[in-house]
């Protein structure tokens, strides 16, 4: 099977991003949810993005939204808190480091 879904960060670990947007529509049948009405105009030029939630900023704050999400967390378990832990890990490694003006002045440029 092919499935082509252009919304999702290419960044994104297709297998989670995949188990993800499972869950979020078996869920919305079994809640029988509406999707939400089309936008068909420009949301820059009406002014209709500032009222439109957003995503997360960082992957820090990412990380926070999955762990509030206890339907997604439920269903991928083990693998899912494995990713929790590694992603916390990896934000705290890149949160921590500066970089020198040494650094800078010599790549810069490159």
């Amino acid at each position: 099977a092919r499935i082509e879904y252009r919304a999702s960060d290419p960044s994104a670990n297709p297998y989670l991003l995949l188990a993800a947007l499972l869950v979020a529509g078996l869920d919305g049948i079994e809640r029988n949810l509406e999707p939400p009405k089309s936008i068909e105009e420009d949301i820059y030029e009406s002014g209709l993005y500032r009222r439109l939630p957003t995503l997360p900023p960082n992957l820090e704050k990412a990380l926070d939204s999955f762990e509030r999400d206890s339907l997604l967390r439920d269903v991928l378990g083990v693998a899912g808190e494995n990713f929790l832990k590694l992603k916390r890990e990896e934000w705290s490694e890149y949160a921590s480091r500066r970089i020198t003006d040494w650094e800078y002045e010599r790549y810069f440029e490159v």
